[in-house]
């Protein structure tokens, strides 16, 4: 091997260029360099491309990315293929979750340690150099940080399972609610804390920054008045199990009436499935302040109607058919008989009203509906029975077809 000085070429061993991990290994190859200069031919591997990249430089850096690329997606393989035979055994523990959580970002970090390695090659110890290499290495801190915040965002999911874990053995129900609200706020203690630490690599002074925060207190506490009372608007909400992830729930005046299937139970908001297949958020704090309706915790669900008949009605078609309504419902297994009652109501302006009332036994809307169908159906089919012809008195029920004589 050759090295150039002051544009003479010297004779140099091999060995030295083997010391390449070091940056500081260009530098000292000068003074060490023999005294008797002789012009030597020059390899191909000290051939410079361009002012300061030789051959070997460059071939050397390329390898190091080569081989951080072929060493990260053989690690990332064999990861891969130990937590597939784990998910196909149904065997699946906590150490595999963590591998998971850490896979891709152990594969970033030996990409970027090798693109450190190589950058060193390429530009350690040249002086020209000097401040891209501070900013190569001060990017590779940079970087470095947000992989550390990265891994540890990632390993929440496990955090998460084992607090699922424990709500499970204590109160299955509040698992959906509590998991999901444990794992978002340890996200943004995560996120926060990775913040703080990158701003002490810009050797940003946090302490003060944090002091300083302090002397605005007022303005930030109105700031964050919002997101603060949401966050414990959602703790209130599952202390006090007003509702359930679910759970059908109506609150809100008839204007803007909310009515559907809670699906998730956040730290800043809840989200609501409408039956329209709309998806609500609302702020935690406007339903602690809001009246709800928990149709889900019932244990039966009322139906209240009326049915108008015509005044050519005879009081004894009256009498059988209201008969024939409380025979009927003492059959049908989905309604519960106490508290029903069926009864010749009002006499309006149109007609005779009947009011009917009764509960079913299912509460979520699409078993309450089948039943009361079934009810309407043997409404309209007794009606015809007993000669009555049923009008739009009452509820605005659209008028039954007259029973044939």
């Amino acid at each position: 091997m050759f090295v150039k000085q002051g544009g003479v070429w010297h004779e140099w061993g091999m060995h030295a260029a083997m010391n390449f991990f070091s940056c500081d290994f260009l530098a000292q190859i000068a003074p060490s360099l023999p005294s008797s200069p002789e012009l030597k031919s020059v390899s191909f591997w000290e051939n410079e491309v361009a002012p300061g990249f030789a051959v070997w430089r460059i071939g050397f850096a390329l390898l190091l990315v080569v081989l951080s690329l072929l060493f990260k997606n053989a690690l990332q393989a064999v990861l891969s293929r130990v937590l597939l035979r784990a998910v196909s055994k149904k065997t699946v523990v906590y150490e595999d979750l963590i591998l998971e959580a850490a896979r891709e970002p152990f594969g970033a970090f030996i990409l970027l340690f090798g693109l450190e390695l190589a950058t060193q090659v390429l530009i350690g110890g040249l002086e020209q150099f000097r401040v891209v290499n501070l900013l190569v290495t001060a990017t590779f801190e940079v970087a470095l940080g947000v992989i550390l915040i990265w891994t540890f965002y990632r390993l929440v999911n496990v955090a998460a399972a084992f607090f699922d874990t424990v709500v499970l053995a204590h109160d299955r129900s509040l698992s959906p609610q509590l998991t999901p609200l444990f794992s978002n706020t340890l996200r943004v203690i995560v996120l926060l804390i990775g913040f703080l630490t990158l701003l002490s690599t810009f050797h940003v002074n946090v302490v003060s920054l944090l002091a300083g925060l302090g002397v605005g207190g007022i303005a930030v506490a109105l700031a964050l008045q919002d997101p603060l009372g949401n966050f414990f608007g959602s703790i209130t909400l599952i202390a006090d199990r007003s509702f359930r992830v679910g759970d059908w729930i109506q609150m809100g005046a008839s204007v803007n009436r909310v009515d559907g299937i809670v699906e998730q139970i956040g730290f800043r908001s809840t989200r609501i499935r409408t039956f329209a297949r709309t998806r609500l958020t609302i702020p935690n704090n406007m339903l602690c302040k809001d009246i709800i309706e928990n149709l889900s915790t019932s244990p039966q669900r009322r139906v209240n109607q009326k049915l108008g008949v015509s005044f050519q009605t005879s009081p004894e078609q009256i009498r059988a058919f209201i008969e024939a309504i409380r025979e009927m419902i003492k059959t049908e297994e989905g309604i519960i008989p106490d508290g029903s009652y069926f009864y010749f109501h009002e006499i309006t302006a149109n007609g005779y009203e009947i009011v009917i009332n009764y509960f079913t036994r299912p509460v979520d809307p699409i078993h309450h509906l089948e039943v009361k169908e079934r009810i309407n159906y043997r409404l309209v089919e007794l009606a015809r029975d007993h000669g009555l012809t049923l009008n739009n008195s009452g509820n605005n029920l659209p008028p039954a077809p007259a029973a044939k004589s």
